[in-house]
């Protein structure tokens, strides 16, 4: 499967701890129970401060073996709105 631009919302969850139980991967969790792993990039690491908390993930896609993994380029909260105004979450 080839990558493509997507936009998801769900809830930042665990997806990866080390061996003293710290969490090294995340997942996003989509209202339609999808799973999308975050590949570890400077905007991925960033959602860490928003574990268990509703994002909204701008990212491209790609399928590797049986995982969905997005690379993020932008996020901010979910507000439950749709078609909110997109904010950069690099401030």
């Amino acid at each position: 499967m080839e990558s493509q631009t997507k936009t998801i919302r769900g809830i930042v969850v665990p997806a990866g701890w080390d061996e003293m139980g710290l969490v090294i991967t995340l997942a996003i969790a989509t209202y339609e129970e999808g799973l999308y792993i975050v590949e570890d990039s400077p905007f991925g690491r960033k959602l860490k401060a928003f574990l268990r908390q509703k994002v909204t993930v701008d990212g491209t896609v790609r399928q590797i073996y049986k995982d969905q993994v997005i690379t993020v380029t932008t996020f901010r909260p979910d507000t439950g709105e749709k078609n909110a105004k997109a904010k950069d979450s690099s401030n």
